[in-house]
């Protein structure tokens, strides 16, 4: 709340529906707990996020409950590392990328590695469900802008503190994560879980392409990406 005028007897609309944002964030990474916000002076009760035993529960109080029915619900832990939360299916998508949220140690933060791996593999899927005979065609060709989809995704990812490296991108916070090839190969092996139970067509293709064409490591060009599909369909 730091950067909002709480304190201001009169605060604007705008500032009022950042409000509710930021505490409809703090649930969804505090499932347990009850919060409301209530404008004191009109006794008008402006957001309520009940308690729930699941991130789907608050899902779908504070974002949008058809969505929250739909989407996958993964889970993933080894050592050290804790991964747990939603994904919107893999046969459909969303207009913007407003719907991702993800939370470090419940901390909500903008991770642009992980952020774009996920973003990458789910634009190949949507694509591939809605045209398998030609999926590999370029996220920027002509006649797909407007319609572009994007997943919708809640992740929690809970590690101990010094995997996490705090930054500051203007109004944003930013994180980058120590081990990153680690915390790629974790979301890989969550996506495969999901893709095999929601696209069964398409996980042959995750196993052959998408981990050596998508991982940070190697080329991440869709030209790459085209040139590899069509040399292993030969």
């Amino acid at each position: 709340m730091r950067p909002l005028p709480v304190r201001q007897n009169r605060i604007s609309a705008r500032d009022v529906s950042a409000i509710c944002e930021r505490i409809a964030r703090h649930a969804l990474s505090s499932p347990q707990t009850h919060f409301t916000v209530r404008d004191i002076l009109t006794d008008q009760l402006l957001l309520e996020c009940r308690p729930s035993e699941s991130i789907r529960g608050i899902f779908a109080q504070v974002i949008d409950p058809e969505l929250a029915l739909s989407m996958a619900h993964f889970s993933f832990s080894d050592e050290d590392c804790c991964i747990e939360g939603l994904l919107s299916p893999l046969n459909s998508g969303v207009a913007s990328k407003d719907l991702q949220y993800m939370f470090f140690n419940g901390r909500f933060a903008v991770c642009p590695v992980l952020s774009d791996y996920l973003n990458r593999i789910c634009g190949a899927c949507f694509r591939f469900v809605r045209n398998p005979d030609d999926w590999t065609s370029h996220r920027n060709s002509p006649g797909t802008k407007g319609r572009r989809r994007h997943p919708a995704f809640v992740i929690l990812i809970k590690a101990p503190h010094d995997r996490f490296l705090w930054l500051n991108a203007e109004s944003q916070s930013q994180v980058e994560v120590q081990n990153e090839s680690r915390m790629l190969q974790a979301l890989q092996d969550i996506l495969k879980r999901v893709v095999s139970a929601s696209c069964p067509a398409l996980e042959c293709y995750f196993d052959r392409i998408f981990p050596q064409i998508l991982d940070p490591q190697h080329a991440t060009s869709f030209r790459t990406f085209h040139t590899t599909y069509n040399a292993l369909n030969m």
